[in-house]
């Protein structure tokens, strides 16, 4: 019977060529779709879990209430926390505290580089996570203070092919390591990504404390006893920072590690690159992509029932069961299925490479042949086989056979609503995607053009290491002497990217308890010029009045505002006094609201230098900044950025977001014409002898093509009024996540609209205008 039922399953294929390809194209271009994010979302969620203690292991977070009720999260701790959590609480065995400072320069003999993956840790670092070594003891790789630990890529780039046991790495031309181990290159999916790992302790050559409460820019890491509930140790060191310290009143709970990439939106980190929604919408989206499929499917096979009528009455007649013939086109279906996982996974090869240029994840093919994935792939194939076929099925075997066999049975009538039901369903799915396509697209062309506050344009960025700090001022002098250089400053923050953080508590005219955020930014006196930012009242530093270095500060409108100053100018803070009141500008992304920040005079704490110079003959300018940089300082490589390149780098979530979204659309546009191309083939062939009639009576073409467009372009329209508000409330949602953004407009839902009708009627126009221009004689002769 099995084999049967294959051999009427794979003549139905060949008889109906034509309707056969459009459902193997739907279900594989689906199942591909499916396929790519499901191993996208299988990446996202497999993060932290390599480490054989994941389960235990978890990150400190701290908590802040601000004025308003505000409450703040942050990773960063001050370095006194680790160890006390392990000594005052036995629930935690072990703690560790993990930094990490980028940009350091690392030099083997001739060979130098600026490395991004410098960190340092407690020595216990090791057993707790899992980043097995190929050479040295995790117990004890880390003990000496000179020690440092590379991965292997380090140790291929530096050494080569010799043993890098024993060999020194001078970090930032002053401090010495010796390699003492070398690791296997860090996992993708772990938020921990170093290249180098030294003792913490040595931090403080970098100009860290490494003990007390005053200051936090460290994560601390704690793996728990076994059986230890989370939420009970939560409790218990709630309160253990303003028990310690000098009343501070921030409280501490712990992060399991395998929540850490997609539920940290909420808590301030340096980066963000995961988040739980994004993993929620994508499945949506493949599901939702691969339901059109099935829905096809679905729509071409009922509305071609008649065809199998006579086949369902004859085969009840001799006696098969109503169980059998669900068995029967379920089989069909499932077995359509998986020819069609064939060819979707073709496709995947095919589109594998552009699918993680566009996620920003290094997939490969051979991901495929995990065992979880193949399981995986077979019980996806397996669930559309089965909702392919499951109205078809319970439909198809309802037939009775004797209308069946007296052509009693009228070919289309019974699934016609559930047709229109499914063809809507389709376009609302589709048309959601789209208008989110055209909202996403308005919110990125806003983020273009927005005025940051500031100019960006033609402004280079070079990082200065601490040594080069004293030759500030010459490497000012020399940059200025090159005609192409208009101006140059310092600072320790690039604008856009906010870095130091205080909580201040305490200035003139305060009311009891207000507490605010405060941004700082050090620089020096030509930051105003460069950047081209504006005063609200007072004034910026002068060179010529030496009083402003330690006595004066410029705060900015937002600041003003959050402590509620009416008169800032004269009022003390930070201990100086305001001499100026700077125009907003934005430190952080557009995500965020423009917050408090103080620009401080201090040219010893800048971290980079800015040139703004001019558009012209840019190639030959930055020559000459690198011999400037070179004459200077010969022992560092001369590395710069461009401002406006490093800003975009802010949004690389949202554009890629934009484009998964971009191709989405176009993909469910194409799997729902897909279906509406069948049945618009299928309705014409039904409605042959009445097109030949109602020509021979007069009817021209346009009557015929508005005759048979006219219920799906109702279609489509009703699938549009349904799809406006409920993508009307998710893009509302979306652009809430910005604190400045576009506005959602008539346009916004007006074009998609008008797109998905082109589309669908461009779709159908060859089968409906091909069936309007047949020979009268010919369509009178049908059957």
């Amino acid at each position: 019977m099995l084999k049967n039922f294959i051999k009427t399953a794979l003549r139905g294929i060949r008889r109906q060529k034509g309707y056969s390809a459009l459902n193997l194209l739907g279900l594989s271009v689906g199942l591909a779709v499916c396929i790519m994010i499901f191993l996208w979302v299988q990446h996202e969620l497999s993060y932290e879990r390599f480490h054989v203690n994941s389960d235990r292991i978890f990150r400190a977070i701290e908590h802040e209430e601000l004025s308003g009720g505000e409450v703040l999260s942050y990773i960063q701790q001050p370095p006194a926390l680790g160890p006390i959590l392990k000594s005052e609480y036995p629930e935690i065995l072990e703690s560790v505290r993990y930094d990490r400072i980028s940009n350091r320069l690392v030099r083997y003999e001739n060979l130098q580089i600026y490395e991004q993956g410098f960190s340092f840790a407690d020595p216990a670092f090791l057993t707790i996570f899992t980043f097995p070594l190929k050479i040295g003891d995790p117990e004890t790789v880390l003990n000496d203070p000179s020690s440092i630990v590379i991965s292997e890529r380090m140790a291929k780039k530096y050494f080569d092919q010799s043993d890098p046991m024993g060999k020194t790495l001078l970090i930032d031309n002053r401090i010495e390591y010796h390699v003492t181990g070398v690791m296997e290159n860090v996992p993708k999916n772990s938020h921990l990504q170093f290249d180098f790992l030294v003792p913490f302790e040595t931090i403080k050559k970098f100009g860290e404390e490494i003990d007390g409460w005053n200051s936090f820019y460290l994560s601390v890491y704690v793996l728990l006893a076994e059986d230890v509930d989370y939420h009970a140790v939560n409790a218990k060191i709630l309160n253990v920072i303003s028990e310690h310290s000098n009343g501070d009143s921030f409280t501490v709970d712990l992060q399991p590690l395998k929540r850490i990439r997609l539920h940290s939106n909420a808590i301030l980190t340096t980066q963000v690159e995961g988040d739980i929604k994004y993993v929620v919408i994508f499945s949506l989206i493949a599901v939702f992509i691969l339901l059109n499929a099935c829905i096809n499917f679905m729509n071409l096979t009922t509305a071609r029932s008649s065809r199998r009528a006579k086949e369902i009455g004859m085969r009840k007649v001799v006696g098969a069961s109503r169980r059998q013939l669900i068995r029967q086109f379920f089989g069909e279906s499932i077995l359509l299925a998986f020819i069609s996982l064939i060819f979707a996974l073709g496709l995947v090869y095919l589109l594998l490479p552009a699918f993680s240029q566009l996620s920003g994840k290094h997939m490969s093919f051979s991901m495929l042949f995990q065992e979880s994935v193949i399981f995986g792939l077979l019980a996806i194939t397996l669930c559309t086989g089965l909702i392919s076929g499951i109205y078809p099925a319970l439909f198809l075997s309802g037939f009775q056979p004797v209308a069946v066999l007296k052509r009693v049975f009228t070919s289309g009538t019974r699934g016609a609503a559930f047709r229109r039901t499914l063809v809507i369903f389709q376009f609302i799915v589709t048309s959601v995607l789209i208008i989110s396509m055209f909202v996403v697209f308005q919110q990125l062309n806003f983020l273009r053009k927005q005025d940051m506050g500031f100019n960006k344009d033609q402004v280079v960025c070079i990082q200065l290491p601490r040594n080069l700090i004293p030759k500030l001022d010459l490497l000012k002098t020399s940059f200025g002497q090159i005609p192409q250089v208009l101006k140059t400053s310092s600072a320790s923050a690039i604008p856009g990217r906010r870095r130091a953080l205080i909580t201040l508590d305490d200035w003139e005219g305060r009311s009891s308890e207000d507490r605010i955020e405060l941004g700082l930014n050090y620089v020096d006196e030509d930051f105003l010029a460069l950047f081209e930012l504006e005063m609200a009242d007072g004034r910026f530093y002068s060179k010529e009045l030496s009083s402003d270095k330690n006595e004066a500060v410029v705060i900015n409108e937002a600041a003003v505002r959050a402590m509620n100053m009416e008169d800032p100018l004269g009022k003390k803070i930070l201990r100086s006094r305001v001499i100026g009141v700077i125009k907003d500008f934005h430190m952080r992304s557009l995500h965020y609201k423009v917050a408090p920040l103080a620009i401080i005079l201090n040219k010893n704490r800048s971290e980079f230098v800015f040139v703004k110079i001019m558009a012209s003959d840019t190639s030959r300018t930055l020559a000459l900044l690198e011999a400037a940089w070179g004459s200077i300082a010969p022992d560092y490589p001369f590395e710069f950025r461009f401002l406006d390149e490093d800003l975009e780098q802010l949004y690389q979530g949202d554009r890629r977001l934009g484009k998964v979204v971009n191709a989405s659309a176009a993909l469910a546009l194409f799997v729902a014409c897909l279906g509406l191309l069948g049945l618009a083939s299928f309705m014409a062939e039904q409605r042959t002898k009445e097109i030949g009639i109602r020509k021979v009576l007069g009817a021209s073409i346009a009557g015929i093509f508005s005759l048979l467009s006219r219920d799906f372009i109702k279609w489509v329209l009703i699938a549009n009024v349904i799809a406006s508000p409920i993508a009307g409330y998710a893009m509302a949602e979306y652009l809430n996540t910005y604190a400045y953004h576009t506005n959602l407009g008539l346009v916004s839902f007006l074009l998609p609209v008008i797109l998905t009708m082109i589309v669908a009627l461009l779709t159908i126009c060859w089968q409906v205008l091909r069936a309007a221009w047949a020979n009268p004689v010919k369509s009178l002769r049908y059957e």
